[in-house]
């Protein structure tokens, strides 16, 4: 989840989320004034990217072992355009490769990939941030390896998948745990790399500021490792981890989650604890162009900070601003049943006391319908649609925005 998971679509601000359960992978779209559900979909990689217009970019890793692969440990990156091509609104899909050049004989052993995350600029260019790890005494494919060595790659390629450079940040250790671009402006690029410090006694975070290039310009570390980070114009950083401290009282249980703000210059300005009385570890974290910060959460609480629980462990998302706890939805269920639904060729919407505009949306986001009502019986004509799922939003004349689905046989 970050701020490049927001899209336009259906005439509103989706807020989108990844979640993997078991082998799947999907994409989540919520309304980012409510949190309420509108849809989801199974996507080909939990290392995704996602702009305003719904164009997504995927990263993929394949061994010489799969009939697909472009080559030993091969990184596949593949771009989905959601825009029409044709009368039928094709998306437009495109592959390409990156084959390892640096392989070794078995008996010497082997390179990986390990793909940690992948975004899209203004430009349309494709980054990605890839650990490349070392192994020795791999005498068969996957068995008996040794690890010896790991260092981060920044790649960079352009609109059409060619590779236009890539860099190595000679990260302090032989490990790399994580990491994740944290801001991606014109001529400037911020990565946060968690690795263990020089001492080799515990985890910290460092961010590199990175120039148009991609030359390193300045770097400097924390006092911990934070998991997630986010960083605002100013660079301020807004770090989020898992906190656990049978000592430290403003823990409410078994584990928090922990936040805090640094200025640029790395210090700190602020911290704060959430969560209950059982277990709570944060997943994601986003800031918002108007200062408010989300995370995202799993919990096995349901006091404290945890309104609710349905049992067993739950997924926990929180929005925090400068001067509110809490955000009232600003869009309502429709005040009347749309039927029949689904429908061959009509909609009815029940009786109408004011005056409404209806617009419908398909799951591209795009507006198809703008009708402006009038109060009483209401219905839409809706034979020019194609079947499908279609999204229905409804302004009445005192500004209440209303919203509900329909299927077109």
């Amino acid at each position: 989840m970050g701020k490049h998971f927001y899209t336009f679509e259906f005439g509103d601000t989706l807020l989108n989320l990844v979640v993997s359960i078991n082998d799947r992978t999907l994409l989540y779209k919520l309304f980012d004034h409510s949190g309420q559900f509108y849809f989801s979909e199974e996507i080909l990689s939990a290392v995704v990217d996602v702009d305003m217009e719904n164009e997504k970019v995927y990263a993929n890793v394949l061994c010489s072992a799969q009939p697909s692969c472009y080559g030993p440990d091969s990184l596949i990156v593949q771009r989905y355009d959601p825009s029409p091509d044709s009368i039928f609104f094709d998306p437009i899909e495109w592959t390409y490769a990156v084959r390892q050049n640096f392989r070794t004989a078995p008996i010497q052993g082997h390179y990986d990939f390990d793909v940690q995350d992948i975004r899209i600029d203004e430009a349309g260019h494709t980054f990605l941030l890839v650990q490349i790890e070392r192994w020795d005494f791999q005498f068969c494919t996957d068995c008996a390896d040794a690890f010896v060595d790991a260092w981060c790659e920044v790649f960079e390629f352009d609109t059409e998948g060619q590779l236009i450079k890539n860099v190595n940040l000679k990260t302090s250790k032989a490990v790399v745990s994580s990491m994740q671009f944290v801001r991606l402006d014109p001529n400037r690029l911020v990565v946060q790399v968690t690795d263990i410090n020089v001492a080799g006694t515990k985890l910290i975070t460092s961010v590199y500021h990175l120039d148009g290039q991609l030359n390193v310009v300045r770097k400097f570390d924390f006092d911990r490792d934070y998991r997630l980070l986010v960083a605002d114009e100013d660079l301020n950083f807004y770090g989020c981890r898992h906190a656990y401290d049978e000592s430290n009282p403003e823990i409410h249980g078994v584990s928090d989650v922990y936040l805090a703000k640094y200025n640029n210059a790395g210090q700190l300005q602020w911290d704060e604890y959430y969560g209950g009385s059982s277990w709570d570890f944060p997943t994601a974290m986003s800031l918002a162009s108007d200062g408010s910060i989300y995370f995202l959460a799993n919990t096995e609480s349901s006091d404290h900070d945890v309104a609710a629980n349905a049992g067993g462990q739950d997924i926990w998302l929180v929005k925090l601003g400068e001067s509110t706890t809490s955000v009232q939805p600003a869009s309502m269920p429709l005040p009347f049943t749309l039927f029949p639904n689904p429908t061959a060729s009509s909609l009815h919407l029940g009786t109408l006391e004011s005056g409404m505009r209806i617009s419908v949306f398909d799951l591209y986001g795009r507006e198809l319908l703008l009708r402006e009502l009038q109060p009483g019986e209401a219905q839409l004509d809706l034979s020019g649609l194609q079947p499908g799922l279609y999204s229905l939003r409804g302004v009445n004349t005192a500004g209440q925005t209303y919203l509900g689905k329909f299927v077109k046989e």
